[in-house]
């Protein structure tokens, strides 16, 4: 029994009729009379009397229709008593996968807040998967994650992609390579970010679908970890190129690596189809719009 059945029961019962109920709850009778039967099987009882005039309450259904209308009040009560405080709610929680922060989001965050100083952006950092769990969980309403994304899980907005760079010691053979190529990696060990990052993933199917398994000498948790074991004689790190230049290691030289398909690209996500807080809709419009390139002080639909 749940509350959608005891609503249908009860409108069957004020309209007289499921044609007539049916007409007013926008959906169809067959739709409704099978509704009003799985409540009655679950019941294990006759609700309703069908007649050529209409429907009458069975004794079961007199005694069910007052309980029924006061646990549909009560629902309804909560649900607007709920829908008030998520009216009424200033801070949104936002998930950021490592990295996305420092790049463009702590900016975007700060823009936004000036221009809305009635709603506050509380943030949390999480290695990527983590930080679709966050949001999954509830933890977050949003999240800037890293592609890919499950699209039957969640709403995703595309952000703007990064590069990937190859990290070498100026003293490395390739130091003065314009580019590399993925392909350049078989048989190459590489540092890498761990499994908690997207990067690997990414980098692993990539080599795959060119033929061949890519050989991880480190799988780092940090990206600052991959710089700091960076020597001459170590291996090649595969990086984002905006670390690279954070880092400020005069010795490392980052070669773009000429495939896109493994880019970082960062997005905006939240669970599929959810009603999102004021202030968690409002920063949702506000990236949408500053991805497009629009007025992010305006807040579109």
């Amino acid at each position: 029994m749940d509350v959608r059945q005891l609503k249908y029961f009860i409108a069957v019962c004020d309209a007289g009729s499921f044609s007539a109920a049916a007409e007013k709850l926008f959906i169809s009778q067959q739709g409704l009379s099978m509704a009003v039967l799985r409540l009655e099987k679950e019941l294990s009882c006759t609700l309703l009397k069908r007649t050529a005039a209409g429907v009458e309450l069975t004794e079961q259904g007199e005694y069910l229709l007052p309980k029924a209308k006061e646990i549909v009040a009560a629902v309804v009560a909560c649900e607007g008593h709920f829908e008030e405080l998520r009216r009424r709610k200033t801070t949104v929680e936002v998930a950021c996968a490592y990295g996305v922060m420092g790049e463009f989001a702590g900016q975007m965050i700060r823009d936004f807040q000036a221009k809305n100083p009635t709603f506050r952006v509380t943030m949390g950092e999480y290695p990527d998967l983590l930080c679709e769990e966050a949001v999954m969980e509830g933890q977050a309403e949003l999240g800037f994650a890293i592609a890919p994304v499950d699209a039957k899980s969640f709403d995703v907005r595309p952000l703007q992609p990064s590069a990937m760079c190859l990290v070498v010691h100026e003293s490395h053979p390739m130091a003065r390579r314009k580019q590399v190529a993925l392909r350049d990696f078989k048989g190459m060990p590489l540092m890498v970010m761990n499994e908690s990052f997207k990067m690997y993933h990414n980098v692993v199917a990539r080599c795959r679908e060119l033929g061949f398994e890519p050989d991880f000498s480190i799988k780092a948790g940090e990206a600052s970890m991959l710089y700091k074991l960076l020597s001459p004689g170590s291996d090649p790190a595969i990086s984002v190129d905006f670390v690279c230049r954070d880092m400020h290691r005069p010795d490392a030289v980052a070669i773009p690596i000429d495939d896109h398909a493994i880019d970082w690209q960062p997005c905006l996500i939240r669970r599929k189809g959810e009603e999102l807080s004021a202030p968690a809709a409002a920063f949702w419009r506000f990236v949408n719009r500053s991805a497009r390139g629009g007025d992010a002080g305006e807040l579109g639909t």
